[in-house]
Formats: C-alpha cells, structure tokens, sequence
C-alpha cells in the first residue's frame, strides 16, 4: 500500500498495483479520449471497415503528437484534421465545367405517316466519320433540329458549340 495525497489534499492509501496502472494507462486513455472526439466508425460497419477506419485514426492522431512534437505548433486537433484532409484532396479544379448554357433536353423526333417516329441521321456520328447511324431523338432548340444519339453524343455536341 502507498500513500498518495489527492488533490484536495487529503492523504489516502492505495494499493501499488492500482498507482502502477494509473503511471502507465494515462497515455493510453489520453489516446482513447482523442480518438472517441471524432470518431468515423459507426455500428452498421462490417468488421474489417471498422477496423480499417480505427488504424486511420490510430495513424492520423500519432502524427498529430508527431507534428506537435516537431513543431512546437499549438494547432488543435481539429485543424490538423482539417488540413490532412485540405492536402489529401488537393485544390478543386482551375477550369470549371462546361455547362449546357440553355437548357437544352432531346425529344423524340415527330411521328411519321405510319404512326412510328421518324428517324434522323445522328450528326455527332456522321461527322467522325463512323458508320451510318439513325436515331429516333433530336434537339428541337438547336437550328436545324440535329439528330443525336442520346449517349454519349448528345452531350458531346452541345459542349463542342
């Protein structure tokens, strides 16, 4: 048994095996605290994604105390967090996305005589060259009403304007 005073002062007796447990488990349960205050891993997880996203977390904070140790830097663990994510996804493209400027939707082309859908040569098609192709949509807001396969030269076409 050893005397150990708590913090309000007063002298009590534990056993040695318990202030042995509390010298060595502190860092261990320091680590558990850190890693349940943005835990990723939820119950519905199979076991070895648990258990994947658990290592993540074990490798992320380690190089949190690393990166302090290091550096000396007081960034909370929250920011670390932040700009592994920032640096692991990289900066969002330069070159935005060409868009449709109106809204062009394809619609079936007018019916026939015979009650059928009339057929149009699909530009996009005819124009690289391929084999005669046919096809049942065209784009009414286009001058000219162009045929077009609906994938993938649809899209194509319009982002080629």
């Amino acid at each position: 048994m050893e005397e150990v005073t708590t913090q309000r002062g007063k002298v009590l007796k534990k056993p040695n095996l318990i202030n042995q447990y509390n010298k060595f488990m502190a860092g261990v349960d320091h680590s558990d605290q850190m890693l349940g205050y943005y835990s990723c891993e939820h119950k519905t997880l199979i076991w070895y994604k648990k258990l994947a996203i658990h290592i993540f977390q074990i490798m992320l904070l380690n190089s949190f105390h690393l990166y302090k140790k290091g550096t000396g830097n007081r960034k909370s663990y929250y920011e670390f967090r932040l700009k592994v994510i920032e640096k692991l996804l990289g900066p969002p493209p330069q070159d935005p996305i060409p868009t449709i400027k109106l809204q062009h939707l394809p619609e079936y082309c007018p019916k026939g005589d015979n009650g059928k859908a009339k057929r149009r040569r699909c530009n996009v098609c005819w124009s690289d060259g391929q084999k005669r192709k046919d096809s049942v949509y065209y784009c009414p807001q286009c001058p000219g009403g162009p045929g077009l396969c609906l994938t993938p030269c649809f899209r194509l076409f319009h982002i080629a304007k």
